[in-house]
């Protein structure tokens, strides 16, 4: 049986052995063959337990200070607070984007949102080639500012005659829309029936709702609406050049006004007579803010 004992000392940088320095002490004796590593300091003694091997296997000598406690588990406290807070691999997502939810949770409400989002803007610009227009509404920011829109109203009218100065239907309204504001620039009146007189059509930007409006009859303004009225506007020159019709045109009036839609009383300046409840057709002529 032989034994031999190799001592390796701490050295410096330069290869010079550091005095009072520890070193690590290897020993064996191959008739057993075991072994013992041993730490040592400059004054020869052991700082640490050996650390025996034998066959192959090592064990380590539990010393004092080791708090076996500390590698117990932790059953609650930060960990399982981190465990609950970042929730079951399995974890439902919430219902809304504010609910209260774990990590996994949320996460899967973003990709619920992201895969909607995908949807709502994917869908249509595969449809258009990747195109997506802008389409006009009735609002002010979806409205095409400036432009010009010609509005139809038809009264329902007295199948017969009329004296002068008598309504030609009752109040008729002009949805205008657009910015609530805008320019009255003309106005035209065709008729079934061939006419020579001529018509006067009395525009409001407010409803005049203090007066009751009656076909064929003498108009009575309300105190009330009288400031309401734009404007009294006069068709003159009667056009039957086709034939069996009548046309009444007025360009260029310029009368600005705010209102979303225009009420009109068109007025009889002499006699005539219709021969059906459709026979008139008022068109405002307008350039929206």
């Amino acid at each position: 049986m032989t034994a031999s004992n190799i001592t390796e000392v701490v050295k410096d940088g330069n290869g010079t052995a550091v005095a009072g320095g520890w070193a690590a002490v290897s020993e064996s004796t191959s008739g057993a063959k075991a072994s013992s590593t041993y730490l040592k300091n400059g004054d020869e003694s052991i700082v640490a337990a050996p650390m025996q091997m034998t066959g192959g296997a090592v064990q380590a000598n539990a010393g004092t200070n080791l708090n076996t406690s500390a590698l117990a588990l932790e059953t609650g406290g930060n960990l399982a607070t981190l465990v609950t807070e970042a929730g079951a691999l399995t974890e439902t997502a919430p219902a809304s984007d504010t609910a209260s939810s774990g990590l996994n949770g949320r996460l899967q409400r973003i990709a619920q949102r992201l895969s909607s989002l995908i949807t709502a803007l994917g869908s249509p610009m595969q449809a258009t080639g990747g195109t997506v227009g802008l389409v006009g509404g009735t609002a002010a920011i979806g409205s095409i500012i400036g432009r010009t829109t010609q509005i139809p109203a038809t009264p329902a009218v007295t199948n017969g005659a009329y004296l002068a100065n008598k309504e030609v239907g009752p109040l008729m309204s002009f949805a205008i829309g657009g910015a609530g504001s805008g320019t009255l620039m003309s106005i035209s009146v065709t008729c079934k029936t061939v006419q020579v007189n001529s018509f006067i059509l009395y525009v409001f930007p407010s409803n005049p709702s203090s007066t009751t409006w009656t076909d064929n009859s003498t108009p009575a303004i309300n105190a009330a609406d009288v400031s309401k009225c734009l404007g009294a506007f006069t068709l003159n020159a009667p056009a039957s050049g086709l034939g069996t019709h009548t046309v009444w045109n007025l360009n260029g009036i310029g009368a600005q006004f705010v209102g979303a839609t225009l009420y009109g009383v068109l007025v009889t300046s002499a006699g005539i007579t219709l021969n059906s409840t459709s026979d008139i057709v008022v068109t405002l002529g307008v350039s929206d803010d």
